[in-house]
């Protein structure tokens, strides 16, 4: 699996499950991703995909801005079926549209202060599919890639 955020001065901000905040005043929850930061938001960079997929789905919404599902079907090395989340993209790529098949490495959006946040990031989860392929749940994406800059 790639990193999804290809940049030297990029860091993990918040990890799986730890707490980030309140929004709209109210309690503090437990984030299901990790958040991948930038201290230079004076420019926009490039997300990608983090393995080859299709397009689930992809959306907008005050909480976490454009949004991107892909399904990436059954990943050898971890033996499960899952879905990378790609949250609080500034913009979407063209070719990020449903059931288009996306690259791995393919710009499917770029970095940017959207949704509730002010700090330019990325929210990125991994979900893997119930073994008897019910409702997909979060796991620490930490557990399928890291940050090859840290």
């Amino acid at each position: 699996m790639l990193w999804p955020f290809p940049y030297e001065n990029c860091y993990i901000s918040s990890f799986f499950g730890s707490s980030f905040g309140s929004i709209f005043g109210s309690n503090v929850f437990s984030d299901e991703g990790i958040q991948i930061s930038i201290a230079d938001t004076n420019q926009d960079y490039r997300v990608v995909a983090a393995l080859d997929g299709i397009v689930l789905g992809h959306g907008y919404d005050n909480i976490k801005g454009n949004n991107v599902w892909i399904e990436h079907g059954m990943y050898a090395p971890m033996g499960k079926r899952i879905i990378t989340v790609y949250m609080n993209l500034k913009d979407l790529a063209p070719n990020v549209v449903v059931d288009a098949f996306i690259k791995a490495g393919s710009t499917i959006g770029t970095i940017g202060s959207d949704g509730e946040n002010a700090e330019s990031h990325l929210h990125f989860m991994v979900c893997e599919w119930t073994d008897d392929g019910g409702v997909s749940y979060a796991v620490d994406p930490l557990q399928y890639v890291s940050n090859p800059y840290e």
